[in-house]
């Protein structure tokens, strides 16, 4: 093994828990990528995605895989990240169905070759970036969009339960109101009428 080869296998060896690109090691990208094949080979790191790799913890099935939320926000980041369909409804005490997939919704492309959770393009929505949106707040969006579909509460519980969540949670009126120029009308109205009655 040769000196950059040992260097790459130290420093990755020494952590677990973190993804791993080409770009955190010096030397060539064609030789980064060989010595990373290597390593995925011998067990030493599991490759995610193209010019993406995880050491994990090994398990006697092999290396275990990131948790989906974490593999999401090495993708996209974390701005106007956040839970959709189900996982929303969920998060905000709205249904007590648990999906088969976490479900998340981005403001903008979803990402392909996402093991493990289903991803929801909102390109269009690109004020929830803007608006910094909490994981939260994506989800009351969502939950707003989604409501015939995702609740098993009456429509007055539903507003009580996110009255609450603004209240007392992690959720801001204020980045709802900023982000809320960029999501369909039928949205804008149901947010509307929920922060007049949390006012």
């Amino acid at each position: 093994m040769d000196t950059l080869a040992r260097m790459v296998s130290s420093r990755i060896s020494d952590v677990h828990e973190q993804f791993w690109q080409v770009g955190d090691f010096p030397g060539s990208q064609s030789r980064i990528l060989h010595i990373l094949a290597d390593l995925v080979e011998s067990g030493e790191l599991r490759h995610i995605r193209k010019g993406l790799y995880w050491r994990g913890i090994k398990t006697p099935l092999g290396m275990a895989p990131p948790a989906p939320d974490r593999l999401l926000a090495q993708v996209v980041g974390t701005d106007g990240v956040g839970p959709a369909g189900l996982s929303a409804a969920h998060l905000l005490r709205l249904s007590t169905q648990v999906p088969r997939l976490p479900e998340y919704a981005v403001p903008g492309r979803a990402p392909t070759n996402m093991p493990g959770l289903i991803v929801r393009s909102r390109a269009a929505r690109w004020k929830r970036r803007a608006a910094n949106l909490r994981p939260t707040e994506v989800a009351i969006l969502e939950v707003l969009d989604q409501w015939e579909n995702v609740i098993e509460v009456s429509d007055d519980q539903a507003m009580t339960q996110l009255r609450k969540t603004l209240r007392f949670g992690d959720a801001r009126s204020s980045a709802l109101q900023a982000a809320a120029g960029t999501e369909p009308t039928h949205v804008r109205e149901r947010l509307k009428q929920l922060l007049v009655g949390e006012s």
